[in-house]
């Protein structure tokens, strides 16, 4: 993964970290990630399906005020889809996982699910990355994807 500002502007006050390379619609993630600290936020997410900076879904995990919590932004306008309260501890590595088939999103933390929601808005391919958020540091580990397995 590589920033690319100039592809995926954004004025929001997150860090986006785009590859415009890994394409896909439907898939497993799992993102590792361990919060250090933040007055604002302590943010760490995965974006996908994303048509620019401003057409994407992302979920992301904040250790400040313990959720976990699933965002559609479309045209730059963020709408929360899902929220769960989730123990999310600082200096603790976590593993954020995202399951996206059709309009279907399962999501869990440390290997429990939180919610599973539909939406229909964005069914298209896009990109994949991370996101952080306001002040956040936040250390990031491995990014797995893979196609979801057949149900």
């Amino acid at each position: 993964l590589h920033r690319r500002r100039h592809s995926f502007p954004t004025r929001r006050s997150s860090d986006l970290c785009v590859a415009e390379q890994a394409v896909g619609r439907d898939l497993d993630a799992t993102l590792r990630f361990k919060p250090v600290s933040g007055t604002r936020a302590q943010v760490a997410g995965f974006i996908f399906r994303a048509q620019s900076a401003n057409d994407y879904y992302f979920v992301q995990a904040n250790a400040l005020d313990k959720t976990v919590r699933l965002y559609r932004m479309e045209k730059g306008k963020r709408s929360q889809l899902a929220r769960k309260d989730a123990d999310i501890e600082v200096g603790k590595w976590h593993s954020l996982r995202v399951i996206a088939a059709n309009d279907r999103f399962e999501v869990a933390l440390d290997g429990k699910p939180l919610f599973d929601i539909t939406d229909r808005s964005l069914p298209r391919s896009g990109a994949m990355g991370i996101i952080s958020q306001a002040d956040s540091v936040t250390h990031f580990g491995s990014l797995l994807i893979s196609p979801p397995q057949v149900r």
